[in-house]
């Protein structure tokens, strides 16, 4: 993932979002807030998964807007990424927030949650 000939733009991140937006299947797993899966052999009572989006915003509150869906990712070279998709006044918005620092990954600052809730405020 961190090489040199592997990067990708916000623009870039953004556009894909959006067309993947179009389509009903990936649509349902970006705003996915959780999903238990089926029951197997070594888990009976499956397996309960919850989108790491939706699990940082519960400190946070939404006012006029609310987060719909998302995709964090975090590399050392890339840094803490958020892709969401937030609604507001009834239209929906892409914001990505790219290559936020942080020191320890088992600690990680959650600069990018901030700056993310900061401009649905503003706008």
């Amino acid at each position: 993932m961190d090489d040199k000939r592997n990067f990708q733009s916000a623009k870039d991140c953004a556009m894909l979002i959006k067309y993947g937006l179009e389509d009903g299947n990936f649509r349902a797993i970006f705003t996915k807030r959780a999903y238990l899966s089926q029951a197997t052999n070594e888990h009976p009572d499956g397996v309960y998964i919850e989108s790491t989006i939706f699990s940082h915003l519960k400190d946070y509150e939404e006012n006029g807007f609310e987060i719909i869906g998302g995709k964090s990712g975090t590399t050392d070279d890339a840094g803490l990424c958020w892709a969401t998709l937030a609604e507001k006044n009834g239209k929906e918005y892409i914001i990505l927030v790219m290559g936020v620092s942080f020191s320890d990954i088992d600690d990680l600052p959650d600069a990018h949650i901030r700056e993310t809730l900061e401009y649905l405020d503003r706008m």
